[in-house]
C-alpha cells in the first residue's frame, strides 16, 4: 500500500487561525509518501527517510504496540506509538501488526512544510479514518495543515464551527513576483501554539478574528502587486502587535530594497514570503545575508 500527501504553507491568519480566523493556505509540490508492506517478522518496523533518501529515524515495536523493541530516538518513537494508539482507538479494526513501514520526505526536514501533518494524513489513509479526527486526538494545531495536505489547490480554511476548507482561485497576475525564502530554522509548532495562548488572554478576540477574515479576503482579491504588498505590511503590523514581536523585515532585512517580506506560519522560523522583480535579484540579496534557499512561487506551490 502506498499513500502520499502534500506539504503546506500558511499565507494569512497565522496564530489567529487557531481560534477560527480565516486563513489562506497553499499546498506544496513537496510532501511525504508512505509505503506499507507485510513481512514475516512478528513486529512493526518503521523507517523514515529524508529528501536525500537517507534514513533519519527507525523503530521497531511489538505487534501490540506496547513495547518499543528498538529505536534511534526514544522521544520520536513514543510520539509515533501515541499516533498508532490514537489511530487504533478511532478504528479498532486497524491492525498494523507484521507491517514494514517506510516514509519518505520530498523536502528537507527543517523546511517546516508539514512532516507531522503529512504523516497524520498518510496514517489516517492507511487506517481508513478521518485525518481530522486523528489530528484532534494527537495535535493542538488548527487543522489547516491537514486540509492543505489533502488539497491540490489553494484553500480558505477556518475551524470556527467545524473544519471548513474551501477551494479558492488564487493565481494572481503578479505571481512572477512572489518568492519563498527559507530562514534556516524550524519552529516547533506545538511550542508556538502554547506561547500564543499565553499572549491572547488580553486580546479582543472577536475583533481580531473579524479583522483577519477581512484581511485574508483582501489578499485573495488583490488586483495588483502594490495592493498585495500593502496587505503583507498590514498583516505584519497587525500580528506584530498581537505577538509582541518585531516584523521580520524590520528585524532581519530592513535594507531589503526590492519589495515587501512577510512571515509565514510560526514566526521566527521556516519560510518567509518576499516580493521582488526577479528570482536573480531576490536571490542575490538574500545570499548576501547567507540565506540560500530561494524558491519561486511556481517552484514550490502546487
Amino acid at each position: 500500500m502506498q499513500f502520499r500527501s502534500n506539504g503546506k504553507l500558511l499565507i494569512t491568519g497565522e496564530y489567529l487561525i487557531l481560534d477560527g480566523a480565516l486563513g489562506l493556505s497553499l499546498p506544496t509540490r513537496f510532501g511525504q509518501s508512505m509505503n506499507v508492506s507485510k513481512e514475516s517478522r512478528a513486529s512493526i518496523k518503521w523507517t523514515s527517510f529524508d529528501s536525500k533518501n537517507s534514513p533519519w529515524f527507525s523503530a521497531e515495536y511489538d505487534n501490540d504496540l506496547k513495547t518499543i523493541i528498538d529505536c534511534t530516538d526514544v522521544g520520536i518513537a513514543e510520539e509515533l506509538k501515541h499516533l498508532f494508539h490514537a489511530a487504533k482507538e478511532l478504528s479498532p479494526l486497524f491492525n498494523p501488526a507484521g507491517c514494514k513501514v517506510q516514509c519518505k520526505l520530498d523536502f528537507p526536514r527543517n523546511w517546516g512544510l508539514g512532516s507531522s501533518s503529512t504523516l497524520r494524513i498518510n496514517m489516517s489513509k492507511w487506517a481508513n479514518i478521518s485525518p481530522f479526527e486523528l489530528h484532534m486526538a494527537t495535535s493542538n494545531g488548527s487543522g489547516y495543515d491537514i486540509a492543505a495536505g489533502l488539497s491540490n489547490e489553494p484553500i480558505l480554511f477556518s475551524n470556527q464551527t467545524e473544519f471548513n476548507s474551501t477551494p479558492v482561485s488564487f493565481s494572481p497576475k503578479f505571481i512572477e513576483n512572489l518568492f519563498f525564502i527559507h530562514l534556516n530554522k524550524k519552529q516547533k509548532s506545538t511550542d508556538e501554539v502554547v506561547s500564543y495562548h499565553k499572549l491572547k488572554t488580553d486580546l479582543k478576540l472577536d475583533y481580531a478574528i473579524t479583522a483577519m477574515d477581512e484581511l485574508t479576503m483582501k489578499f485573495c482579491n488583490a488586483p495588483d502587486l502594490v495592493t498585495f504588498e500593502n496587505c503583507m505590511l498590514e498583516h505584519e503590523i497587525f500580528m506584530s502587535a498581537i505577538l509582541q514581536r518585531p516584523m521580520v523585515q524590520e528585524e532581519l532585512f530592513n535594507d531589503y530594497p526590492l519589495g515587501k517580506i512577510k512571515s509565514l506560519g510560526a514566526w521566527g522560523g521556516d519560510f518567509v514570503l518576499a516580493t521582488g522583480p526577479s528570482k536573480k535579484s531576490v536571490s542575490d540579496y538574500f545570499s548576501t545575508k547567507e540565506y540560500f534557499t530561494v524558491l519561486h512561487y511556481n517552484d514550490l506551490i502546487v
